[in-house]
């Protein structure tokens, strides 16, 4: 049981500090990345190698996900400026009147553009 509450202490502290003390993130994810860098040295005694690799694999997922964010809205951004969005909504009223079915188109739709 102390194995579970250890590990879940950096996302508990991580809520705590956002949700309860209303902390912004880049003041709550370094206190949560140092518990869990602390937890992981001191009580499961990880080597510092193993550490280290696991902050830069961290890192180049994080980056990886901040690429994605960053091309969604750019392609937002670029079918704002251009006036496509209005083609766009247009051609799916076209296809089905029902907002849950053009739900469904676009999110399929940005899964194969991702894919792609």
């Amino acid at each position: 049981m102390p194995e579970l509450f250890l590990a879940l202490l950096p996302i508990l502290a991580l809520l705590v500090l956002m949700v309860f003390l209303r902390q912004p993130a880049i003041k709550a994810m370094p206190i949560a990345w140092i518990i869990g860098l602390v937890i992981g040295f001191f009580y499961w005694k990880m080597p510092g190698n193993v550490v280290a690799a696991s902050i830069i694999k961290g890192t180049l997922i994080a980056f990886e996900i901040c690429l994605i964010v960053f091309g969604a809205i750019f392609l937002l951004e670029f079918l704002k400026h251009g006036r496509y969005l209005g083609n766009i909504e247009n051609l799916l009223k076209g296809i089905s009147a029902d907002r849950r079915v053009q739900a469904i188109i676009v999110a399929w739709s940005f899964g194969v553009f991702l894919e792609g």
